[in-house]
């Protein structure tokens, strides 16, 4: 089963700001199409986004792995001062 419509759009020209006369309005003009995802092209979307998910997870683990590593070697290298 196909996913409800849904509308891609994107800017094809853009007018740029007279600043100098103060004005910053912009004027843009936009392409739009309207589609429907497909069975097939909706199982490679969520493979890409389950992709996605598992590598950002990945990523964030190794950076807390660092983190910690780095945190354990300045404790290891600066002794506290207990009093």
């Amino acid at each position: 089963m196909a996913q409800e419509h849904s509308v891609i759009a994107w800017v094809t020209d853009h007018t740029k700001p007279d600043r100098e006369h103060g004005k910053r309005s912009m004027t843009f003009r936009i392409k739009a199409m309207s589609g429907q995802e497909t069975d097939d092209a909706k199982r490679a979307r969520l493979m890409w986004e389950k992709m996605h998910r598992t590598i950002k997870r990945q990523e964030r683990r190794m950076q807390k792995e660092e983190r910690q590593r780095k945190r354990k070697e300045m404790e290891e290298q600066h002794p506290r001062d207990e009093l």
